[in-house]
């Protein structure tokens, strides 16, 4: 099973089995989802009532990686660094890479003895997740999703430039990008009269020109000054195409389907400007510069105020400025969709 729908399976994170009230979810070796009560944990076997009224005694080898991961997360302490340096172990076993990050992070802080360690495991755990990013984007390709495939690859480009799965991903990405590219202005061609494609080729040229830097930006994400400069530059090119375009205003009585493709191609502006927007948070929040990367994500926020995403990525982002005084692998190893 792939980690995303690992970490998707386990809906709630099992609580200690005194403060149990709700609803949990867990998963089996065997593939089975369970939802019900957790009655027990001794660290061993687990006691769990389903929703029918059946109580069934689980041993740890008969429940999946990421529900063991669960169980263990829950009983051990943060303070715990041992402890908390198995609770990644496990979490990596599961392929939740960013819950193995957190967890030896905290095993870091805990005890600086395992600090040696945890780099090792570190090194391991991107290797891992970036090789785990490369095959995602590849299935979503394949299955005919490139957006999420893009999606992987820039996760890829900007967390793990140096990794080797990056190589491939830089070829795919940029293979992608310009399928994209051209099945768009195919379309375009069809379905826009001449006089609409004369009005509209500035911001047309200057849509192009974003998504070329924001592509640049992902592919030198190891040059942080350029890759940051090539964010910031499609983030200007989209405000100016953006005032150009609404400039045109007064032609769309005397041009004939011009006010859609307006409308249409100013969507598309303000999704790019998200995403350069986001990918420049992404790479402040990466290395700890977390007052940029909440200015960036603000001004995402500020034309999609109601995106999800991006609260999840503001709220990311908080989080690893407020626990930025430990042993902290900063940013985000799988940023949020």
């Amino acid at each position: 099973m792939r980690p995303r729908l690992i970490h998707a399976l386990v809906l709630a994170l099992l609580a200690p089995a005194a403060t149990l009230a709700a609803q949990q979810v867990i998963g089996t070796a065997f593939g089975q989802t369970l939802e019900g009560m957790l009655v027990s944990d001794d660290g061993r076997t687990i006691v769990f009532r389903t929703g029918q009224g059946t109580q069934m005694t689980l041993p740890y080898s008969e429940l999946d990686a990421a529900t063991v991961f669960r169980l263990m997360d829950a009983r051990t302490g943060r303070n715990d660094g041992p402890g908390q340096l198995r609770v990644g172990d496990q979490a990596a076993a599961a392929g939740l890479f960013d819950d193995a990050r957190d967890a030896y992070g905290l095993a870091a802080a805990a005890d600086p003895s395992l600090r040696g360690q945890i780099d090792a495991k570190l090194t391991s755990l991107r290797l891992a997740a970036s090789n785990s990013l490369l095959a995602e984007a590849k299935h979503a390709s394949e299955h005919g999703r490139p957006d999420v495939a893009l999606h992987d690859l820039a996760t890829l480009l900007h967390e793990f430039p140096d990794e080797p799965a990056a190589a491939e991903g830089r070829t795919m990405y940029d293979s992608l990008h310009a399928s994209q590219d051209a099945a768009r202005s195919q379309a375009q061609s069809k379905a826009q009269s001449q006089a609409v494609q004369q009005a509209l080729a500035p911001m047309e040229n200057s849509y192009a020109e974003m998504r070329t830097r924001i592509q640049k930006g992902l592919q030198s994400a190891s040059d942080q000054s350029r890759s940051d400069d090539d964010f910031k530059a499609a983030i200007e090119t989209g405000k100016s195409a953006r005032d150009s375009l609404h400039g045109l205003q007064g032609q769309t009585a005397s041009t004939p389907g011009l006010e859609a493709a307006m409308k249409a191609l100013d969507q598309e502006l303000v999704d790019e400007l998200v995403n350069a927007y986001t990918q420049l948070a992404n790479a402040y929040n990466q290395r700890s510069s977390y007052n940029d990367a909440t200015t960036a994500v603000d001004g995402a926020l500020a034309l999609q105020p109601n995106n999800q995403q991006l609260l999840q990525l503001r709220a990311q982002i908080a989080s690893n400025a407020s626990s930025s005084g430990g042993y902290v692998v900063a940013g985000g190893w799988r940023p949020v969709r």
